[in-house]
């Protein structure tokens, strides 16, 4: 993910057109899933978002488990606007999963995203960071 993400931030540099928005994803409750239902429920529900991401996403973006439960996706955007419109289709898709019959639990991610344009362009590290720090902050928010 990272060399990739890092090419796709140099080519969007020297081309000096739209945005890149790095979306950061951790899927809330594994922990509970994986303690209650079993590691195989909870592989389960990994493949869930995966499949999720890929819906709401394009294939030419680029989508990773970075680790546990957590995946990231670096996609172009024509505008920052359209951070809203990926997070509305990515909540559209987790309610459509959701709502199948037969569930043993719930699909829920804290979300952080991060864009970088030729306004403001930062490194893979710096776009990581800036929505690992939102996602933890969405995620603490659902705590309270």
């Amino acid at each position: 993910f990272m060399t990739l993400a890092d090419q796709q931030i140099k080519i969007a540099e020297r081309t000096k057109r739209g945005s890149l928005l790095l979306l950061f994803a951790d899927l809330d409750k594994m922990k509970s899933i994986n303690d209650n239902l079993g590691h195989t429920k909870g592989d389960k529900a990994l493949i869930e978002v995966a499949s999720i991401l890929k819906e709401v996403f394009r294939e030419s973006d680029i989508m990773a488990r970075i680790g546990g439960d957590e995946f990231a996706v670096l996609g172009i955007a024509d505008q920052k606007s359209d951070v809203g419109a990926f997070q509305k289709r990515l909540q559209e898709q987790i309610d459509i999963h959701n709502a199948r019959d037969n569930r043993d639990y719930q699909i829920s991610l804290s979300v952080g995203t991060a864009c970088s344009d030729h306004d403001n362009r930062y490194s893979i590290d710096e776009l990581m960071s800036r929505a690992d720090a939102l996602m933890y902050e969405q995620k603490r928010s659902k705590l309270l």
